[in-house]
C-alpha cells in the first residue's frame, strides 16, 4: 500500500521541507525587524525634543512603526518663555513587555 503512494510521499516530503525553509526564513525576518526596531527606538530616544521640529521629526519616525510617543509639557524656561517638553516614547515589541522611554 505505502509503495503505491511513494510519489505522493516524496511530494509532500518535498513540500514539507521547503515548509521548514520558508518558516526559517520569516523567523529570520521577524528577528531583523526585531533588531531595527530597538535600533530605531533606542535613535528616536537620543533626539532633541525641546523645539517642535524635533516633535514632528519624531512623529513622522514613529507612524509606520510601533512606537508611542507621548508629549508630556515638564517646565516652562521663565526667563525665555519657552516651555520644555519631555517625550515618553512607547517601543512595544512584538511578544515582549512594553519598553518605556523617558527623556
Amino acid at each position: 500500500m505505502l509503495s503505491s503512494q511513494g510519489p505522493r510521499l516524496s511530494d509532500c516530503k518535498s513540500h514539507i521541507s521547503r515548509l521548514s525553509t520558508d518558516v526559517s526564513d520569516i523567523k529570520v525576518s521577524i528577528y531583523d525587524v526585531q533588531n531595527e526596531a530597538a535600533i530605531l527606538s533606542t535613535d528616536v530616544a537620543s533626539l532633541q525634543t525641546n523645539h517642535i521640529d524635533s516633535l514632528e521629526i519624531l512623529d513622522r519616525i514613529r507612524k509606520p512603526h510601533n512606537i508611542i510617543i507621548r508629549h508630556v509639557p515638564d517646565k516652562q524656561d521663565s526667563a525665555s518663555g519657552d516651555l520644555t517638553v519631555r517625550a515618553i516614547v512607547d517601543f512595544l515589541s512584538p511578544g515582549s513587555s512594553q519598553i518605556l522611554f523617558h527623556f
